[in-house]
Order: C-alpha cells, then sequence, then structure tokens
C-alpha cells in the first residue's frame, strides 16, 4: 500500500467503534467489564505514548535550536524521528545542483551511522520523487512500491518507509529525511506523517539558522583575513572599557609592541607618541583616543611615534567612531601606516634642492628656467650679468630670450626645439648661438637644454659665454696671413680654444642630460606621493625612487663642486680618522659586485691600518673600479691589491684591455681630460672621475700614477702615508 497522504484510517476507526457499541449492549456485565479494562489499558498506553512522543519533540526542538552545523541538526532530525515513531533505521538527503544525495544512513539502536553518497535524479526512487513533487510519500509495502528502488530495497531489507522533504521558511527545498520498518510491521498513519511535519519544520528553520550562521562566520573570516592582510595597522576599540579589543598583526609590527589599553599605560613606558621636541603624548591626545570619547573624526594625521625598539617613525592616521543606531558610540577604530619613508624623501629632496641651489648660485655657468617659446622664468647671476640686465626685471617676466636672438639664430632655437619634442629623453644637442644685447653688444653663447617636466612645458638650459674664444679665433685667424711664426703660434692657441671648446661642450651636453634625469625623476616620484595616501606600498615605491634619484643627482653635484675645487687649487676637504684600508676597500668592492656581478678579485694584506678618510677613499675606489670595468676586458677580472711599504699604505687596481698611450697617462688626471680611446668607445663620461683620484690622494699627501702595457695590463696605484696630516 502507497500513499501520498494517507486519509482512511479514521474512517475506518469510526466504523470499528460502533460496532463495538453495537455488540457490547449484548455482552454480559463481566465480558463488558473485562473489554473496559483493556480498553483503559489501551487508553492507558496511548496516553504514555502521547507523553512520550511530546517529550521527543520538546527534547528534539531544544536540541534542534541549540545546534548552529549542519551535520547536526541532519543526524539529531533522524534520530528523533525514529524515536518520535518508533522506526528502526533512517537517511538523509541533501539538494545539490537539481538532485537529491543521500548523504548518510542511520540507526536507532547504537545510535550508529553509516557514510553514503547515493545521487539520485529527479524521479528516481522515493527522494526523488519527493524531489519532483515536494510532498510526503509514505510506503507500507516497500517491496512492491513502483517508486522504491528494488536493488535498494533488497539490499537494505526495509518493508516500509515515509520520506519528507525538508523546507525552509521561505519555501525553499533544502533536502529530504527518510525512515524505515516501524517497530512490529506496523504502518506509518497518518498520525505519524503530522508528527514527523512538525519536526520537520523544526528542522528546516535550524538548517535555516544555521546557513546564516554560516554566511555570517565566512564574512566575518573574509573580513578578519583583509583586516589581517591590509598593509597599515588596524586598531578597535570599546566605548564601555576603554580598552582596544581587537589589532591585525599589521599595527604591533609597526608600533613595535602589542595593542594596549588606551587610557593607563605606565607613565615610565618606552613607546607611545611623542611631540616634535620629544614630550610623550597625554592618553586624551591620542586620534584613537579623540574618536572615542569625544566623536571626532581625523584623517591624515601626521605622528611621531617611538617603537618599542626605541626608534622613532612617523605615522599617518585615521580615526573616526562607530555610534548604534541610537548614535551612542560604541566603538572607534583607527587605521595607520608608516609615512617615515615618504619623510625621508621629504627632507633629501629639500636637500637635493639644496645642492642644486649651491650650484645654481656658484655661477659656474649660467642656469635658466624657462620654455621653447622664448619665457624665462629663473636665472643665476651669471646669466643676468652674460645679457647686461638685472636679475629681478627677468623675474617680473620683462625680458625674453627669443626677443634677444637674432633672426637668423632663431632657426637654431626652433632646430633644438623640434629634437627636444621628438627625443625620448626631451633633450637636445648643445649648440652655439648670438645674444644682441640691449647696449649692441653681441654675446656669444653655447648651450643645451632639456624639458624638467612631464608636460615637455619647462625646460633648464646650460649656458657658458663663448664670447671670448669666438674673438680670439677671429684675432688668430686674421693674423694667420701675417707671418709663418705668428700662423705656428695662432695654430697653437687656436687648437688650444678648440681642444677648451670641446671640452666645455661635452661637458654641457653631459651636464644637460645626465643632471636632468634624477631631477626630473626625482621630482616626477615625490609629486606622486601626496596622491597616494590610501597605498603605502606605491608610497614607499616612490619613496625610494626619490631616494635613488636624489642620490645620483646629490653625487654629481658633489664631484662637479669637489673637481672645480681641485681645478682652482684649493684641494679636496677630508675628516681624518683612524681606519682599516682592507675594510673600506672590501666594503667597497661588494656594493660594487651587486651592480657588475663577480668581477674583483681582492687581495694583499687583510689589516692595514692608518689615518685616513674613508668616505673619500670609497671615492677614489668606487673611480678606479669603475673606469676598470667601463674600459677594462669585459671577460677578465679586475684585480685590487694592497700592501704595506714602511710608513706607506699602496692600492692597486689593475685591469687587462687595450693599454692607453704613454703620451696620454700624466694627461688623464687633468680637468675635463679623457683618454683618445675613451673617446672612441663611445661610453659617457665628463672627464673629472681621475680628477678626484688625484685630489682625494693629494689631500692625504699621497700621489697616483698610472702603468699601461699589452702585456701587463693597466694598473693605476695611489701611495698613501699611513700617518696622513690634516690639510691646512
Amino acid at each position: 500500500m502507497a500513499q501520498e497522504t494517507p486519509n482512511g484510517t479514521s474512517q475506518e476507526a469510526s466504523r470499528q467503534e460502533q460496532g463495538r457499541e453495537q455488540s457490547s449492549q449484548e455482552e454480559e456485565p463481566e465480558c463488558r467489564a473485562s473489554r473496559l479494562e483493556a480498553e483503559l489499558q489501551r487508553a492507558q498506553a496511548q496516553l504514555e505514548r502521547r507523553d512520550r512522543q511530546l517529550q521527543v519533540l520538546t527534547l528534539a526542538a531544544r536540541d534542534l535550536n541549540s545546534s548552529l552545523h549542519g551535520l547536526d541538526i541532519m543526524r539529531r532530525l533522524v534520530w528523533s524521528a525514529m524515536d518520535l515513531v518508533d522506526a528502526a533505521e533512517g537517511l538523509w538527503g541533501r539538494l545539490s545542483e537539481g538532485r537529491m544525495i543521500i548523504m548518510e544512513s542511520l540507526w536507532r539502536e547504537g545510535r550508529a551511522v553509516e557514510t553514503r553518497h547515493v545521487v539520485l535524479e529527479p524521479n528516481v526512487g522515493v527522494p526523488g520523487h519527493v524531489l519532483v513533487t515536494r510532498k510526503p510519500y509514505i510506503s507500507n509495502d516497500a517491496a512492491n512500491d513502483e517508486h522504491v528502488l528494488s536493488h535498494l530495497q533488497k539490499a537494505r531489507g526495509f518493508y516500509n518507509l515515509i520520506d519528507l522533504p525538508l523546507l525552509a521558511r521561505t519555501g525553499e527545498l533544502l533536502g529530504c529525511f527518510e525512515l524505515h520498518d516501524k517497530k512490529d510491521h506496523q504502518p506509518f498513519t497518518q498520525e505519524d506523517l503530522e508528527l514527523l511535519q512538525a519536526l520537520s519544520a523544526l528542522a528546516g528553520v535550524a538548517l535555516e539558522n544555521s546557513r546564516l550562521f554560516d554566511t555570517v562566520q565566512s564574512e566575518r573570516r573574509t573580513l578578519e583575513t583583509i583586516v589581517q592582510q591590509m598593509p597599515a595597522g588596524f586598531t578597535l576599540a570599546a566605548a564601555s572599557s576603554g580598552r582596544i579589543i581587537y589589532s591585525n598583526q599589521e599595527s604591533e609590527r609597526l608600533l613595535g609592541h602589542p595593542a594596549l589599553r588606551l587610557e593607563g599605560q605606565e607613565p615610565c613606558a618606552p613607546w607611545g607618541a611623542v611631540h616634535p621636541d620629544l614630550t610623550p603624548y597625554k592618553p586624551e591626545e591620542y586620534p584613537l583616543a579623540r574618536a572615542l570619547h569625544e566623536g571626532e573624526t581625523i584623517k591624515d594625521e601626521q605622528m611621531l611615534y617611538r617603537r618599542g625598539d626605541g626608534t622613532l617613525a612617523y605615522l599617518s592616521v585615521m580615526a573616526a567612531p562607530i555610534r548604534d543606531a541610537e548614535g551612542r558610540i560604541t566603538e572607534a577604530v583607527s587605521v595607520f601606516s608608516d609615512i617615515s619613508g615618504r619623510k625621508r624623501a621629504e627632507r633629501k629632496l629639500e636637500e637635493s634642492e639644496n645642492k642644486f641651489r649651491r650650484l645654481f648660485e656658484s655661477n659656474l655657468i649660467g642656469i635658466v628656467f624657462g620654455d621653447i617659446q622664448g619665457g624665462l622664468y629663473d636665472v643665476n647671476d651669471y646669466y643676468a650679468r652674460l645679457i647686461g640686465v638685472p636679475r629681478e626685471e627677468i623675474l617680473a617676466g620683462k625680458v625674453r630670450w627669443d626677443l634677444l636672438t637674432p633672426p637668423e639664430d632663431l632657426e637654431k632655437d626652433k632646430a633644438a626645439a623640434r629634437e627636444m619634442l621628438e627625443s625620448p629623453e626631451g633633450v637636445c644637442t648643445p649648440y652655439e648661438k648670438r645674444y644682441i644685447l640691449p647696449d649692441g653688444r653681441v654675446v656669444w653663447i653655447f648651450l643645451g637644454c632639456a624639458f624638467i617636466d612631464a608636460g615637455r612645458l619647462k625646460n633648464v638650459a646650460f649656458v657658458i659665454d663663448i664670447t671670448g674664444n669666438k674673438e680670439s679665433e677671429e684675432l688668430l685667424a686674421r693674423s694667420l696671413s701675417s707671418e709663418q711664426v705668428a700662423r705656428e703660434e695662432a695654430e697653437t692657441i687656436l687648437a688650444q680654444l678648440r681642444v677648451e671648446r670641446e671640452l666645455r661642450e661635452r661637458f654641457v651636453s653631459a651636464l644637460s642630460h645626465d643632471l636632468r634625469t634624477p631631477l626630473t625623476a626625482a621630482k616626477m616620484s615625490a609629486q606622486l606621493i601626496p596622491r597616494q595616501p590610501n597605498l603605502p606600498d606605491k608610497v614607499y615605491s616612490l619613496a625610494a625612487r626619490v631616494r635613488h634619484n636624489i642620490d645620483r643627482a646629490d653625487q654629481m653635484i658633489t664631484d662637479l663642486l669637489d673637481a672645480n675645487r681641485i681645478q682652482a687649487g684649493q684641494g679636496l676637504p677630508i675628516e681624518l680618522a683612524p681606519c682599516d684600508l682592507w675594510q673600506v676597500v672590501s666594503d667597497t668592492l661588494e656594493e660594487l659586485s651587486t651592480i657588475h656581478g663577480e668581477r674583483f678579485l681582492l687581495r694583499g694584506e687583510e689589516r692595514l691600518l692608518g689615518d685616513w678618510d674613508a668616505r673619500a677613499l670609497r671615492r677614489l675606489v668606487e673611480n678606479l673600479c669603475g673606469n676598470a670595468i667601463k674600459y677594462g676586458d669585459p671577460m677578465e677580472q679586475v684585480t685590487v691589491s694592497l700592501k704595506q711599504d714602511g710608513d706607506l699604505a699602496e692600492l692597486a687596481v689593475h685591469n687587462w684591455g687595450n693599454p692607453i698611450p704613454a703620451d696620454e697617462r700624466e694627461q688623464l688626471f687633468h680637468y675635463l681630460t679623457r683618454a683618445k680611446s675613451a673617446e672612441s668607445s663611445g661610453k659617457k663620461g665628463w672627464g673629472i672621475g681621475l680628477t678626484l683620484v688625484r685630489g682625494v690622494a693629494e689631500a692625504h699627501d699621497g700621489s697616483v700614477h698610472v702603468e699601461s702595457t699589452q702585456e701587463t695590463g693597466t694598473t693605476f696605484r695611489v701611495r698613501l702615508p699611513r700617518r696622513a696630516k690634516p690639510p691646512e
């Protein structure tokens, strides 16, 4: 017998009751008494069964509501259902991708559990039928039921069953559960169905709560993962206690200590926010405390913080209160990041600007900020004196360089502007031109230009007055026809002037290109830093780029100024202190190896002490080794040797490659001088590196010379007194 919802049981009971009443009238008193006693016992048994069923339902409601895990809910449901209707076996399944998957079978006796994974398509088996109809199903003759899978019935040996769908409060089908083999081969009844439907409703609510709990837990884990992985410190404080109730790992890394209570820190604690004068913050001054107690919202407040290890760090802090539905502050949140790198970059940028200002004000050459249309925005005194106009008038916009230029030379300017616009680097080849000054004088200049902004609107130009050279060339050219002796002298002077001009041309070209590159890169990176307040990683990358380019520009300017000091006979200032020459050279080669690879071999005495300027010797080694790498055989090692000769220390840098001709060797240490082989190699250089080497050696009262042959290679030898005397 199979039925969707049994309904004939109550009518049959009514007919039986009427028959009993009719026969009772014919019964003898003793038989009637016996029958009434039997009926009383049945009623008592039914009352006890109802009481037990009520207890089962009450216990099931408590257990189902107390569980938040789907597996536990389904097991409690099936076991409670078997207790409720006296079934021997039960199973449950869940709906997945339109199919019913039987997950487990459970037995009432011994509370045994069997894991299963039976996938039933729609209308396959009783669970598949319930999947389609979404209605309960009872079969009290399982062996002959068309919906019961015969192979499963024979394998499991059940004789009847009842299967109910599990529905959420929204009506969504979640799965099903099925009971087998009611006690003593009794049929499943309408009463059983009603009891199980009540139990199913409780389970549906519990499963829906479980899904909501899982969703909340998943979202909580996701949020916690985001907070823990965010590249900024995060803290959450409770208004009721004033304590920090949550903080991520990044906050402890940035602060250098675990999160603390907002109030009541120990006065002698070695960490905490400090004012610029290093006096500690008061508890109420912290941004998180102000947000918590005063409802203040703080954005990008910069704070100096003494970390747990005693170091100082600049933090950018944001804090805000969290309010409940009534507007009361319940918590406050703070997010902060380390901006020490940005602060250092700002200081470096300021230092670089000061260095460039020194060059600008040194008046070694003319420096001009303007545009390719003729505008002048700023110039140094060298340029102002060159054109004979007060600098104040130029800054007021009263002077334009294109109005000083004769028409025939404007074509040179236009060609240079086209070259700058087409060049990836935004630079032009240095060229000569004339100015016609307000007083009628003609001035010859040599200049190189480069753009300094991404929009290619503004540029910097480096200018040298070559009027004297031009006049000398013209004078010498006129005198060439006088006599042979005068011609030879003039040719010599003219050659010297041309060499000097060529040196200046190379110098201006290199300076306009090399100095412009790091300055422009540093300026652009620094301009991007304020635009990335919520991207600490990007800020760190831009800050590192600023520092790198500032260091490059700073080294170029320092080398230039020091080379000019040496050329002027002033000597380099040094600071003598005891140091180990081996350690200085070893550290320098180790850093150079990160750029050039394992190209260097250091040998000689591993402890060579003396009184020297370690920083100056480092520059000396960097220049000699850099030249050895640049012009030596790329397949051979560069050997650096150290030895002691009495009161002298000798440092030698050797490389293989093309030898330096004898007539060029002594000239190598002169200002702006390069070997012909270096010039023809196509490799860039200013011609001041060996001048600096000579200056460092002479500042230590030492010397430098070069040996170079095809057979022995090229060796630069520096000899230094071990107890150098401070320069006077």
